[in-house]
């Protein structure tokens, strides 16, 4: 159960179980997580863990743009913006790649065998088990 004002997490957060045992419950304020609590089929609190967990590029974001720096080779001159949009798989790779924007042709191809090329993500999280999850980045050519 989910509560929303202005379209925006508000009050207290329950998810279940299937046998109906309160599984999570997290409180919120204007959308910005406050605290919560997990807990097993039994009922016993247990450590929390984060319901979303965006995935990551091993490292950091900053180590990504660094790998990409380092390995894109610009085809041809223009500058800009490619915004990508992909699935980080549950194995850590990167699949389902789509230009949401882009400059060029041979540019967006570039920035696609970049992204094909990358090394592992670490995959990200729903409800504490690593899930296919979609990712969408920015990468500006200088």
């Amino acid at each position: 159960m989910a509560f929303y004002v202005k379209d925006k997490l508000e009050g207290i957060q329950t998810g279940f179980y299937e046998n109906g045992q309160v599984k999570r419950s997290e409180t919120f304020e204007n959308n910005e997580f406050i605290d919560g609590k997990c807990f097993d089929e039994n009922g016993t609190e247990i450590a929390f863990f984060p319901y979303y967990v965006k995935p990551e590029f091993p490292g950091s974001i900053k180590e990504f743009y660094k790998y990409v720096g380092e390995n894109f080779k610009s085809p041809n001159s223009a500058k800009g913006r490619i915004k990508v949009d992909f699935v980080v798989e549950i194995d850590g790779t990167l699949k389902d790649f789509k230009i949401i924007e882009g400059l060029n042709y041979d540019m967006n191809v570039e920035a696609l065998r970049v992204l094909f090329n990358s090394p592992l993500w670490i995959p990200g999280k729903v409800d504490g088990k690593d899930a296919r999850v979609e990712f969408s980045i920015p990468l500006t050519i200088n």
